[in-house]
């Protein structure tokens, strides 16, 4: 009896232990995660080009941020697909699990740097299981009155100065990048797209 209540015992504790190891390996599994996607982000964000477009016979930069998306140009590391510049988009989405940061994006090409509905466009789910998220961007508005964060960028001229992604997910809890925008001056093409960049 003794020795029942024994082996009881020891395999219980073991399976506690094992319970509690393998929890402990996904919250660690979850933070490295997501440090690697926060630091994809702050790459991709802080290397966004300022390219100039035109559009509707007016040329503005090709960049738009809103408070659950942001659109960009830039480019991907090489695992990602092939070289040159793409268009990229940061999407916080509904999922069944809260909220998702799904990236999505694909090679730019002239006059079609704005369409988001062409089928040669690639998705990939970053992070689920999000809470609150939202961008806001830094920097001078139309009327240039003083720099201010702002939910929405509006300014059709010049990229925002820093980009800011709020969000939370277990077990970190919330999350605050900040993300300083290297900005540059492109050069217009004909065909609408920037043949290339000189320092501000």
């Amino acid at each position: 009896t003794l020795l029942a209540i024994t082996m009881t015992l020891l395999v219980a504790g073991l399976r506690m232990a094992s319970v509690s190891w393998e929890r402990s390996y996904q919250r660690l599994e979850r933070a490295q995660e997501q440090r690697l996607v926060e630091q994809f982000i702050i790459r991709e964000l802080s290397q966004a080009h300022p390219l100039r477009i035109r559009e509707d016979g007016k040329v503005r930069l090709a960049f738009e941020g809103e408070p659950k998306a942001v659109h960009f140009t830039g480019v991907l590391p090489p695992h990602r697909g092939v070289g040159g510049t793409h268009v990229i988009w940061l999407t916080a989405e509904r999922g069944d699990n809260g909220e998702q940061l799904v990236l999505s994006y694909r090679l730019a090409r002239p006059n079609s740097l704005t369409d988001d509905s062409d089928d040669t466009q690639e998705r990939k789910l970053l992070l689920d299981g999000l809470a609150n998220v939202e961008f806001e961007y830094y920097g001078l508005a139309e009327d240039e009155h003083g720099a201010s964060w702002q939910r929405n960028w509006q300014q059709r001229q010049r990229l925002p100065q820093m980009i800011r992604l709020r969000f939370s997910r277990a077990p970190r809890g919330p999350s605050d990048l900040i993300i300083p925008l290297h900005l540059t001056t492109p050069y217009l093409s004909q065909n609408g797209i920037a043949l290339g960049a000189t320092e501000r």
